[in-house]
């Protein structure tokens, strides 16, 4: 069940919740569909309204994304997909992992919801998500490169983003790319039902 209220704030449909909590926080769902607010009980709606207002284009820009996104069905990438980004990844690992001077002791791939990667500290693996096969190579290295960085960082605090920045002074270039949702892979077109 959802709560919160249902308002129109700086022209965008919002579902606002009051919470215990210290900052406003922005959520779009997966379809790109919905726009979720958690605000404190001591902001205001109109200071509510002037935070929507100031994130538009990225609203815009992220739910552009999600959308494209969703228009793809999960079940489009099969084994043959996870096979090829294996190898993609096994072939692009040796050098980014002696750039970053850490070994990821094993990668996996598997199906991600809310993340492109994730870490393993204590026993080096890493996870990549199997949507990066439909994304240029620069963002499954960005992604790559990250997750090898957090194996000597865990924290995404100042000395991760130092050590990031030295392995791939690109990263935030690489990371745009990413969130912009430029794809490869492009949905096919829409097939129409044209009976006769």
């Amino acid at each position: 069940m959802t709560s919160g209220t249902l308002v129109s704030l700086a022209g965008f449909e919002v579902r606002l919740t009051r919470k215990a909590v210290r900052n406003l926080n922005l959520r779009i769902s997966r379809d790109g569909r919905e726009l979720r607010i958690s605000a404190p009980y001591r902001i205001s709606v109109r200071q509510v309204e002037q935070f929507v207002a100031s994130k538009r284009t990225w609203i815009h820009r992220t739910q552009q994304r999600l959308q494209a996104q969703a228009l793809i069905a999960p079940c489009d990438l099969g084994s043959h997909e996870r096979q090829q980004l294996l190898a993609e990844i096994l072939r692009l690992a040796p050098p980014w992992e002696q750039r970053v001077g850490a070994k990821a002791s094993e990668y996996r791939i598997r199906r991600m919801k809310t993340r492109w990667g994730s870490c393993n500290v204590k026993v080096g693996r890493v996870w990549l998500s199997l949507e990066l096969a439909r994304y240029p190579r620069e963002c499954l290295e960005y992604v790559l490169v990250h997750e090898l960085v957090h194996l000597h960082e865990a924290s995404h605090n100042a000395r991760f983003y130092r050590l990031l920045e030295e392995a791939m002074p690109d990263w935030r270039d690489r990371r745009s790319l990413l969130r912009s949702g430029r794809l490869v892979i492009e949905p096919a077109e829409p097939v129409s039902d044209a009976r006769s």
